[in-house]
């Protein structure tokens, strides 16, 4: 930085010359002014003294000002000779403006990082346009001046946007009073009783100005306007009853009892614009761009007290109080709201008995015990259930889903236990003092939420957790050095010692974990035993030696380690620490690259970690600041921990009183003038880059952990002074949001509400029941484990995708057992048809799993403990399950419905018929599937069935080929609120023909369901689609080559029979499953003729069914398809390739076992002998061909990628004809690929922390996420071969390209300035190909395809979205944004910063795949997105997706389709949807 003259990103020339004060220039100079007057009087009747002040401030950050009145009323009235009143009332206005920040992700993250050479004039100045637009980035060519290249410190111009420009002014009123009756009642008798209130009148407005030129708005606007409204009350009261008396002549008695109340009431509203502002800075609600959005809520708790006090003094020097308090809370479960505390202390003045030297004044001694109880915070002990109302086929039914994150109705209230012990004194007339104290204290059941098992019925539970102790001592010292005259100087000194241990934690729990940073390779850790605060790194890798292991390739440190804020500066050369290393002067050491001598170069001291040998490689500053102080695992984790010792000149204060000879003149009694500074100095400190006190939180760990603090400031001050009952309580313990009761019916809706029924996107089994294809992958009988994780934790606990059957019926058990014998009656059908849907649920669990967890599941909700439930032994599973399906079936056929039952019933209505065969159909289907392993008991059974069908009628549609499945088949029809289709599990994976089910069994026999299981594709030939003259399916061993030239030769998955059918219901049982159970009955235990019909009805009504399926997709431009006449169907049933032969068939055994094979649980029942690998014709026809009714049949496996149902067609003629363009592709790739490829996972979704989710179960979940952010250090694809990639893309026939430019994790796979977590900054940095998405779309595009971005809307690794100050309970963001405004603003523009890039440095986009569609507007929230399973929070996710829309449609003129899959408006023009890897087939 030498002077030279270089042009700047806002393109002037200027100066590159050194800012020393820049870091200093983002503040300014605060000051506060405060003036206060007073007036007071005094007379026998009445006294008072009224105050009024006003004060003014200015914070060192820009923008932030405030004001503060305040007037107070004291008054003492006597209103008769032994009555009093105390009248006090305060009112006070307070407004702020632009609260200040916390400015760690300003200045100290990776996006606010600015050099010595920034002037932060110029940033003041170039954060607006000179129109006071916001300012336009590089690339930006539409807006006004736009940077002429990218800088890094957009996080810096962001603040000074929001600090200088918006206005988020907060309006406080407070209204303190209080009314206090003091009465005499006789001699030493005394009632003092009060009275108060504490008001607060709230109102905030966030005026938002506009961004960009209303000109260039799109279907947003920029811009907003939100205003709220909050009334927080506070209404208390307390009675006070006391004697007083002497005892004999020396000893003072004093005695109280009272009562105390306090009831606290909670209202907020709030309302904003939506979509931006129609006309520019226009700031009212009617402004917004799109219908504005309201929003309310209320909260409630009291509290009331029983209190005690006496008092004892002998002679004036030995004093005895004790106290005792019994406290009554709502936030506690009514049966243990009621907890006692008490007190005792002592005080023996010494001095006042013993003679001491005359320089010893005073001298006392003090000890005190007592104890202090806590309650729970609002509403989180509550048992409750959500409501909502389902739009079903039986009408608008209540549905009551219990909580994933369950309360606690045997929580016990918190209580510190303290003792301490004290002595005070005084010396030299009082020029010296010492006061000594020492502490010892544990606080008993500390109350914390604590996650547990999906099988105890919830993920989480608030809990008392165990006993902390802290014991320490503090010294003050006091002192008057200096007295003389009219001078004096005064100092106190201040020296602590605290020590906390954990003395025990609840059973079955090693340590809790306070706080991690950066994958929590540093963390504050609670270990029983161990002292409270202790912090754990991963420290650096050593050989057994003790040596230092180096990595060969790049010199960085072996281990896991980790570092915040501070170690980010230093790894990126911002502090003065960082300049060792940089040059021969500073120890750099010298060497040669590309021919070029460096003297920057590093040598650490250890081994190699390959060889094993001395390492030898020197390595650049640059790599090894970067390498050692980066983010996460790999980096240097004890860089971050400090020793944070100091001694600080706190305040100094010079004050003069003006005489009282010239005070008199001025009728003034008191004047004074006084010079105060605080924080001016330290004396001595040992962290030297952050202010010892800065750290903010109200935690007990704050002041251990900086997460991002403002500025700490010196102050300088010139100052002028002149002279409720029982029953009320136990009602507000509930939230009135919530249902805190449950009905047994609603429980019943809920668990029917099922989307592991429904035929929904996580349901499609997919390729691993050859349903769809998937061609040439080795993977394709592998069960995905995530998957089956997904599935295990829906059965058991709400929240997923799945109803979470067992909570539910828990649920159901622990409510019907409250119900009198009337109710019984009326709800035992209920019961029923719950155990029938459950044995249904927990089959499939022990088909996939074997042993499960089932007897002892659920504890939560029957017993609000935490249990780990036993595993139930299959077979002994199965045979109670046959055994209750008998016993529901006989009910059903003995019982007669009843109106609570048809209207819970969203699956049959509440018939009872079909509920019986419901029963018996599935109670054979078990039978069955045990057949192999227990033939006598199954053949008995079985045959019993068939043989006597009065007794047990079955779903077989009355043995009628041409029946009606939608009177006769048990199919969950899509609730009319919350349609879906499958289009998305079809066409992610692959939505061509099955190979071996087309080509090998249905077109040899000319099997009559073809056209609707099939469509026959084709070719567009001069603009005009030409279908294929035959169905035939792509040979599953074709290679890649023909398979891009060939493709479209091939047939397809009908689109109105499955890809669009949005009346798909969810499929649990049908007739052709039942006659085929059947025919494979008669076959081995009756006669062939029973088995031939049966076999035949099968087949027959097969076509029927799925020529219904066929028929219910109507309109929408769908042709149905007639169904074939009889003649056709009974050929190709009787003299086909398919026609019954009197044996079972072996058919595509191969697939069968290879699925066995890759299954470790060898003992599942339902596996047959190997001996005996026989793969019915059952297996072809149902499991095969029925696609849906294989999901239902087989294990079904969930994905985590919904959709909305409902599709807007563009109306931009430019974007039409791309779209036009863009579907007549139809064969293309989707590559996920980022940090999850190392180990092999699911995308990222193993860092969420949902019940679903599955993940290795021997790490913490911080210790996970520490593994898994420490992946891109290990990520580095050095074969990475793109120009490889498409040319095999395009030999297969593919036409278009989706690629990932980015997935929940936050890992960026291109080159992003936003954020230094990417593929481009990690070990593939130095790769001429690191930047993988511009390659990535390069080489597609030279290969003619159509360009596709991934981006993940959500950013798990973002502090803007998972704010470490939190934990983070599942996928949303997890902190409250309408608390923290200004974060999330911080994440918007960090999305749309990173979209913009893609959209303008990447080359043309034809389509933005906006994923995570939980991030979206709360009032896009309805009953489809609440079926999806994840919690919905209070605040609106609003990304400004028109701004984004806006962006990009500029940035990809025309020829752009943009795409926000879940979220419905114009910006979605196509539907396309993630990979689902299915689950078994049984």
């Amino acid at each position: 930085m030498e002077g030279q003259q270089v042009k700047w990103w806002d393109g002037s020339i200027r100066s590159y010359s050194p800012q020393p004060d820049n870091y200093k220039d983002v503040y300014q100079t605060g000051y506060t002014s405060n003036a206060n007057v007073a007036i007071s009087n005094q007379s026998e009747a009445i006294n008072y003294r009224f105050s009024a002040s006003r004060l003014d401030y200015k914070g060192t950050q820009p923008g932030n000002t405030g004001s503060k009145n305040s007037f107070n009323l004291n008054s003492t009235i006597k209103l008769a000779p032994k009555l009093s009143a105390d009248v006090i009332v305060s009112y006070v206005n307070t407004i702020t403006k632009n609260r200040p920040y916390q400015l760690g992700q300003v200045l100290g993250s990776f996006s606010g990082f600015f050099s010595r050479a920034e002037d932060m004039n110029l940033m003041k100045e170039k954060f607006q346009t000179s129109d006071g637009y916001k300012y336009a980035q590089f690339n930006q060519l539409d807006r006004p001046e736009p940077f002429i290249y990218n800088i890094r410190a957009t996080n810096l111009l962001d603040f000074y946007w929001q600090q200088l420009k918006n206005e988020y002014v907060e309006n406080e009123n407070r209204l303190l009073s209080s009314f206090t009756l003091n009465y005499d009642i006789a001699k030493n008798l005394k009632f003092r009783g009060r009275i108060g209130n504490d008001y607060t009148g709230a109102r905030t407005e966030n005026r938002q100005f506009t961004e960009v030129p209303i000109a260039l708005n799109g279907n947003t606007s920029t811009g907003g306007y939100t205003t709220t409204q909050g009334q927080y009350a506070v209404l208390y009261g307390d009675a006070l009853l006391t004697y007083s008396n002497k005892i004999g002549k020396d000893l003072n008695l004093s005695v109280s009892g009272g009562y105390q109340g306090r009831n606290e009431t909670y209202k907020d509203q709030q309302s904003n614009t939506k979509d931006g502002l129609v006309s520019r800075n226009w700031f009212a609600i009617s402004n917004s761009f799109s219908v504005p959005e309201t929003s309310d809520t209320r909260k409630q708790q009291s509290k009331y007290a029983y209190l005690g006090i006496l008092n004892l003094s002998y002679k004036d020097f030995l004093f005895l109080e004790g106290t005792a308090r019994q406290e009554y809370a709502s936030t506690l479960p009514p049966q243990n709201n009621k907890y006692s505390y008490y007190s005792l202390n002592g005080g023996f003045v010494f001095s006042d008995v013993v003679k001491l030297p005359s320089f010893w004044n005073y001298g006392k001694l003090r000890a005190s015990y007592g104890v202090v109880g806590n309650a729970p915070p609002l509403y989180e002990s509550n048992i409750v259930y959500t409501q909502t109302s389902l739009q079903t086929i039986n009408g608008s039914v209540p549905s009551l889903v219990t909580a994933n994150a369950y309360g606690n109705n045997t929580l016990m209230p918190e209580k510190k236990h303290e003792a301490e012990f004290g002595l005070e004194t005084r010396f030299l007339e009082g020029r010296l003092g010492l006061d000594v104290s020492y502490y010892n204290n544990r606080v008993k059941n500390q109350i914390v939420p604590l996650q547990v098992s999906s099988t105890a019925g919830a993920t989480s539970q608030i809990v008392n957790v165990g006993e902390i102790g802290s014991k320490g001592f503090e010294v003050a010292l006091n002192a008057t050095p200096v007295k003389a005259g009219k001078f004096r100087w005064d100092t106190r000194l201040n020296f602590s010692s605290n020590k906390s241990r954990v003395i025990s934690l609840m059973e079955g729990m090693s340590e809790l974990n306070f706080y991690s940073s950066d994958q929590a390779t540093a963390k504050i850790v609670a270990k029983a035993g161990e002292e409270l605060g202790n912090i754990y790194v991963r420290p650096r890798a050593t050989d057994s030696k003790g040596n230092y292991i180096i990595n060969a390739d790049d010199g960085r440190f072996g281990g896991k380690m980790l570092a915040p804020n501070l170690k980010y500066m230093r790894g990126a050369g911002m502090l003065e620490n960082s300049m060792e290393f940089r040059d021969a002067e500073h120890g750099g050491i010298a060497y040669t690259s590309n021919g070029k001598t460096y003297n920057d170069g590093v040598l650490l001291q250890g081994v190699n970690q390959t060889t094993g040998l001395p390492n030898t490689k020197v390595i650049s500053a640059a790599d090894y600041y970067i390498n050692t102080y980066n983010w996460g695992e790999g980096s240097l984790t004890d860089a971050e921990i400090f020793d944070n010792s100091f001694i600080k000149m706190r305040e100094v204060v010079l004050s003069y009183k003006l005489p009282a000879s010239f005070t008199s003149k001025l009728k003034i009694t008191n004047l004074r003038v006084s010079l105060i500074g605080r924080n001016l100095f330290y004396i001595w400190r040992t962290l030297k880059d952050l202010d010892p006190e800065a750290p903010l939180g109200n935690k007990w760990w704050s002041q251990g952990v900086d997460v991002g603090s403002t500025a700490a400031s010196r102050n300088y001050v010139a100052a002028t002074s002149l002279v409720s009952c029982k029953k009320a309580i136990e009602e507000k313990f509930y939230n009135p949001e919530k249902a805190k009761d449950a009905s047994v019916s609603g429980l019943f809706t809920a668990m029917l509400n099922n989307d592991r029924v429904a035929a929904k996107y996580w349901n499609m089994p997919g390729v691993y029941a050859q349903t769809s294809y998937f061609p040439n992958s080795n993977s394709v009988y592998q069960q995905n484990d995530g998957y089956s994780q997904n599935y295990w934790d829906d059965f058991y606990a709400t929240g997923g995708n799945g109803s979470g059957s067992m909570a539910q019926y828990r649920s159901m058990e622990v409510k019907f057992k409250t119900l009198s014998d009337t109710e019984k009656a009326t709800q035992a059908i209920i019961m029923q048809a719950a155990k029938v849907v459950l044995i249904e649920q927990a089959a499939k669990m022990v088909d996939l799993w074997g042993d499960i967890p089932y007897s002892e599941t659920g504890s939560l909700e029957t017993s609000s403990t935490i249990v780990n439930p036993k595993f139930d032994e299959q077979k002994a599973l199965y045979t109670s399950f046959i055994a209750d399906l008998a016993t529901a079936g006989a009910y059903f056929k003995a019982n007669p419905t009843n109106k609570d039952f048809s209207k819970a019933d969203i699956l049959l209505k509440g018939d009872v018929n079909l509920w019986a065969r419901y029963a018996n159909s599935l109670r054979l289907r078990l039978l069955m599937r045990i057949s192999k392993v227990d033939e006598g008991t199954a053949r008995t059974a079985v045959l019993d069935m068939l043989n006597n069908p009065a007794a047990f009628p079955l779903i077989d549609g009355g043995n009628n080929p041409s029946y009606t499945p939608g009177l006769s088949d048990v199919l969950l029809q899509p609730l009319t609120n919350s349609t879906s289709d499958l289009s998305a599990a079809f066409m992610e994976g692959s939505w061509y023909a099955t190979d071996y089910m087309l080509n090998t069994v249905m077109l040899p026999a000319n099997d009559p369901r073809i056209p609707v299981i099939y469509d026959k594709y084709g070719r567009t030939v001069n603009g005009k689609f030409v279908p294929n003259a035959t169905y035939k399916a792509m040979p599953v061993t074709m290679i890649a080559s023909d398979q891009e030239t060939k493709f479209a030769d091939y047939s397809v998955l009908d689109s109105a029979t499955f890809l669009f059918n949005q009346k798909l219901p969810g499929i649990v049982i049908t007739a052709s499953e039942v006659n085929l159970l059947k025919a494979e009955a008669f076959e081995r235990w009756g006669s062939s003729a029973s088995a031939q019909t049966a076999y035949g009805n099968a087949l027959r009504q097969s076509v029927t069914f799925y020529y219904y399926l066929n028929n219910l997709n109507q309109g929408g431009g769908y042709v149905n398809v007639p169904v074939p006449d009889a003649a056709a169907i009974d050929t190709w049933v009787n003299t086909s390739s398919a026609a019954y032969t009197g044996k079972e068939k072996i058919l595509n055994a191969a697939n069968y076992q290879a699925v066995q094979a890759k299954d470790t649980r060898k003992t599942k029942i339902f596996w047959q002998p190997s001996t005996n690998p026989i793969l019915m014709k059952k297996q072809i026809i149902i499991a095969a061909l029925l696609i849906c009714v294989a999901g239902k049949l087989a294990a079904q496996e969930n994905g985590v990628h919904q959709q909305s149902t409902v599709y807007e067609a563009p109306t931009d003629p430019l974007v039409k004809k791309k779209l036009d363009k863009w579907q007549d592709q139809k064969f293309g790739m989707i590559i996920h690929w980022g940090l999850y490829a190392v180990p092999g996972i699911i995308e990222s979704w193993t860092l969420c922390s949902e019940d679903w989710i599955e993940r290795d179960s021997t790490k913490t979940y911080d210790d996970y996420k520490k593994w898994y952010w420490g992946l891109s250090k290990a990520f580095n694809p050095v074969h990475f071969n793109p120009e490889q990639w498409a040319k095999a893309g395009k030999s297969a026939g593919m036409k278009y390209l989706v690629f990932t430019t980015k997935h929940h994790d936050g890992f960026a796979m291109f080159d992003t300035k936003e954020s230094d977590f990417s593929i481009a900054k990690g070990p593939f940095a130095k790769n001429p190909k690191a930047d993988v998405a511009k390659y990535v779309f390069n080489s597609f595009r030279k290969e003619g395809f159509m360009i596709g971005a991934y981006f993940s809307k959500p950013d798990w690794h973002s502090e803007y979205y998972w704010w470490s100050k939190y934990a983070t309970p599942n996928r949303n963001n997890n902190y409250d944004i309408q608390k923290n405004p200004w974060r999330w603003n911080k994440f918007k523009g960090f999305a749309y910063n990173q979209l913009e890039e893609l959209m303008t440095r990447y080359g043309g986009i034809d389509i933005l795949w906006l994923d995570g569609g939980w991030v979206r507007p709360l009032e896009t929230v309805n009953e489809e997105v609440r079926s999806w399973g994840a919690d919905i929070p209070k605040w609106s996710q609003d990304i400004d997706m028109p701004k984004i829309a806006r962006m990009a449609r500029k940035a990809q003129p025309g020829p752009f389709m943009d795409l926000m899959r879940t979220i419905r408006h114009q910006n979605k023009k196509f539907l396309i949807v993630n990979w689902t890897i299915p689950g078994k087939a049984a």
